[in-house]
């Protein structure tokens, strides 16, 4: 089942040209697929008629639709090997074999041994891969800057918590939950530890990744879950990307493209869980 998997179904509910413009540069595809040519009803084209003169219409070949199963295909061709790419569609490999095989790579304990992942599953190993992505860049920065880069990055995250708070974004029960929690653990900490809501994990995150492009200097203004977590993870892809060397090393290459696959798992799990929450408009 990989039409409508879980893959499928999140690009399918992406409507930002913003999301798909970050996703097209995470899989490093914006020289074949220009989101630019692209919108939820189509691309408006113009003809000329003899009588009429020019007529504009709706191409409805480049619709987000269209978009959706664009990057399906490219997404699923970067985890498989070329040979077996010839004889694939593009909605395979299923995502729940990209989703696992990801997780192994990356040493995520607990994974279901079940051939169909539960929404539950997904969401668990989308959050655990995004943890060990996080845990590298955090031993990278530390190991480049030094500990009070990594402790300002804290700080500047709690700083976004609160003003969430204070902009009544979380309530106070949940404000206090995180409060409690980061005097005594670290942020990475405080996301795997899984007693948090699904929102509180998402928003924790999502000010993790935001304090995290404001140390690079990215000049992200805005801390919208997939353009900061999708622009940060592109940034530390490119000519800076010390941040996640050592996770090439510890996982080797072979035929799977994982400095595509790995942070675009991370990014399709922020859009998830963007698209979960979308009603309390982070």
């Amino acid at each position: 089942m990989a039409k409508y998997d879980a893959l499928d179904v999140v690009l399918r509910k992406i409507k930002s040209k913003e999301d798909w413009k970050t996703l097209a540069e995470i899989c490093d595809c914006k020289d074949r697929i220009n989101v630019d040519d692209y919108s939820i009803d189509g691309c408006i084209k113009t003809v000329y008629d003899i009588h009429k003169g020019d007529i504009k219409y709706y191409d409805k070949t480049h619709t987000y639709e269209n978009l959706a199963v664009l990057f399906n295909k490219e997404i699923r061709t970067n985890y498989g090997n070329t040979f077996a790419n010839i004889f694939r569609d593009e909605y395979e490999p299923d995502y729940d074999v990209i989703l696992k095989d990801t997780a192994k790579k990356l040493k995520v304990k607990n994974i279901p041994e079940v051939q169909s992942l539960s929404i539950k599953d997904v969401e668990y190993l989308e959050k655990e891969i995004m943890v060990q992505v996080l845990e590298n860049v955090k031993k990278s920065i530390i190991k480049k800057k030094g500990i009070e880069a990594w402790q300002n990055i804290e700080r500047m995250t709690q700083d976004g918590i609160e003003k969430a708070y204070k902009d009544g974004k979380i309530t106070a029960e949940e404000y206090e939950q995180m409060k409690v929690s980061w005097g005594s653990i670290g942020m990475i900490a405080l996301l795997a530890a899984g007693n948090m809501s699904g929102f509180l994990v998402y928003m924790l995150a999502n000010q993790l990744f935001f304090a995290i492009s404001r140390y690079l200097g990215l000049g992200i203004g805005v801390a919208v879950a997939g353009p900061v977590i999708g622009k940060t993870l592109a940034f530390l892809l490119g000519p800076f990307g010390w941040a996640l060397a050592t996770l090439w090393l510890l996982i080797g290459l072979g035929d799977t493209n994982w400095k595509k696959t790995i942070p675009t798992v991370v990014c399709i799990g922020a859009f998830r869980q963007q698209q979960k929450y979308e009603a309390r408009k982070l």
